[in-house]
């Protein structure tokens, strides 16, 4: 028999912000984090779903869930029970492929049950002999793309050590979201970081825009996936060498100093998505603690890409020192 409900914290800022736009949301997905894995191979299903159940009994709170206590959002966990797992065959359709992308489709706009829970959505779906495909829905309120790394790579590992035992199946667990904010907040840190945003974005008073409409609002992100032809993986990859830069920033270089160019702006600030996690303890946490960082770029039109690129580097670094406040603190 299940156990009562157990309140375990109120909310983090960062939990609190997505709480509330989920109440403007009239479609109840825009908080949706949804990814599939390919899996090929000699798979075995039984000890991928044993794999799951380890999983969650040693991370219980993915089963938390948000209800009001005192007209307050509160996050409380369910009691750890056995899971399962659902699977599904598209094997002996024409188009397996095909038909998992439109029950894809319709499975992402799936609106999750905060009070109920859980706020997280497994399935594996077989496509063929040897081909799997693990699909994943999350509650952005529950976990950040740090945690959702984070459980793959766990999972896995239980997958691979149940093949073949050589370890302890549960890593450590590190202190929570709420407690590592709560310190922060009564710390000089946060003193500082606010001195340094306060002069940081001071200075921009409006969005600009390459579309000739007005700036719009939408909760819904869509979050496309390309694959690049294999000539332009190789310049870049050319690029990034000869400038000493890792990929991810000569792309936030790239994309930054077209925006520059085409808007006609000397001064651009770019939301960058910070993990909050500065310690491994912290790497290993599986909830919401991430935030967006805003990177205030000035851009000069005789700037070489070289420059640009150094330029880029710095200005990340030292926001990075700063990345645990939160934009709306300074409002």
């Amino acid at each position: 028999m299940l156990k009562d409900k157990i309140d375990i914290a109120l909310l983090t800022a960062a939990q609190r912000g997505i709480y509330f736009g989920q109440l403007l949301d009239k479609s109840g997905c825009a908080y949706n984090l949804v990814q599939y894995l390919d899996i090929t191979g000699d798979f075995k299903v039984d000890i991928f779903s044993r794999s799951v159940q380890i999983l969650l009994s040693c991370y219980p709170a993915l089963f938390s869930v948000i209800r009001l206590n005192q007209d307050a959002p509160g996050l409380y966990l369910e009691p750890f029970h056995k899971w399962q797992l659902f699977e599904l065959d598209f094997s002996q359709s024409a188009d397996p492929q095909a038909e998992f992308l439109e029950w894809a489709k319709v499975e992402r706009f799936k609106p999750f049950n905060l009070e109920k829970g859980p706020l997280f959505n497994w399935q594996l779906v077989k496509l063929g002999e040897k081909k799997f495909v693990f699909f994943q829905s999350y509650h952005h309120i529950l976990v950040d793309g740090v945690s959702v790394y984070q459980i793959d790579k766990l999972l896995f590992n239980f997958y691979a050590n149940l093949l073949k035992p050589s370890h302890d199946m549960c890593e450590p667990v590190a202190a929570s979201a709420l407690a590592v904010e709560s310190s922060y907040l009564s710390s000089k840190k946060f003193v500082d970081d606010y001195e340094f945003w306060e002069k940081e974005v001071r200075v921009f008073d409006r969005q600009s825009s390459l579309s000739d409409r007005n700036p719009g609002k939408s909760l819904l992100s869509n979050r496309q996936k390309y694959r690049l032809p294999a000539a332009m993986k190789k310049r870049l990859r050319h690029l990034c060498t000869e400038l000493s830069i890792s990929l991810p920033r000569l792309l936030i270089s790239i994309c930054a100093m077209y925006y520059a160019r085409l808007s006609g702006r000397e001064k651009i600030l770019v939301e960058i998505p910070v993990a909050c996690r500065s310690n491994f303890g912290e790497l290993l946490s599986l909830d919401m603690r991430s935030n967006i960082s805003l990177l205030r770029l000035d851009f000069g039109y005789q700037d070489t890409i070289s420059e640009f690129c150094r330029h880029v580097t710095q200005r990340l670094r030292l926001i990075n020192r700063h990345q645990y406040y939160r934009y709306e603190y300074l409002k």
